[in-house]
């Protein structure tokens, strides 16, 4: 593994304290820094990291040194909790959408056509229960993605497959050049095991170019997409609790289908 002191860049401070920190013992260690707050339009503030910054960005810590180190990095950034998080939603979306389909089965069992609950006040109950249960479908449909092109579930399993590549693109840009920094003859093997790669500019600057490139590609790849909040029509008593047909929208052509994504390099 690489280290770099970069002079006296990476003392306590002189990083983004709102994006990464500094560990108390280990002067050279980063971490990210994840109770730092999102900042609307620096999505793409990555473009201004070393290599340092972007291997703790992905791996939660770099330039670690100890076991102890590593562990608590690994808390910070793992692809498993996406994996997670899309399991958790897609369960969600599969309950919501069992739960409505219930409702209105019990509804129609005690007020429907062939209910044995009769009269103005069950097409009344009817009515609510129908649009409730819509309430819940329609819910459950937006974490399809918009027009059910981008499932929530599915989307945030595909974040988790690019950041891992991210990370085994950028562990490997890590090892190859401290390999190539102590062939070369100008950086030293520290205490700590770490190369001092700081001491050979020309593989500094090569790291800060090629670990820029997978975190690029993870960054326009990454995201997930929900549909706006729909207000469910009310179904009035009497009436069927179908959903009225789409509003035929006329006087332009339809907008392009999204672009096919393709899927991490192998």
């Amino acid at each position: 593994m690489a280290e770099s002191e970069e002079n006296e860049r990476l003392k306590f401070g002189d990083y983004d304290a709102d994006v990464f920190r500094k560990d108390e013992i280990d002067e050279h260690a980063v971490f990210i820094n994840h109770k730092a707050p999102y900042q609307d339009g620096k999505d793409e503030d990555f473009r201004a990291w070393d290599w340092k910054q972007i291997k703790a960005a992905l791996w939660g810590g770099a330039a670690l040194s100890s076991d102890a180190l590593w562990e608590q990095a690994w808390h910070e950034v793992d692809p498993n909790t996406l994996y997670a998080a899309g399991n958790a939603f897609l369960h969600i979306q599969e309950t919501m959408h069992a739960v409505a389909k219930n409702l209105e089965a019990q509804a129609n069992a005690v007020a429907g056509e062939h209910g044995s609950w009769k009269g103005q006040a069950a097409g009344v109950f009817l009515a609510k229960i129908q649009t409730l249960a819509n309430n819940i479908k329609d819910n459950a449909d937006r974490l399809g993605g918009p027009d059910t092109v981008h499932p929530v579930p599915s989307k945030l399993y595909d974040n988790g497959r690019w950041l891992a590549w991210a990370r085994d693109a950028v562990n490997q840009i890590d090892q190859h050049y401290a390999q190539v920094a102590r062939w070369r003859g100008v950086a030293d093997v520290m205490d700590n095991g770490l190369v001092k790669v700081s001491d050979d500019e020309e593989v500094v600057k090569a790291m800060n170019i090629e670990m820029q490139k997978p975190i690029k590609k993870l960054a326009d790849n990454y995201g997930v997409t929900v549909d706006q909040v729909r207000t469910t029509t009310p179904v009035p008593p009497g009436g069927s609790g179908e959903k009225p047909p789409p509003i035929d929208k006329k006087g332009g052509p339809p907008p392009p289908p999204p672009p096919k994504n393709p899927p991490p390099p192998k």
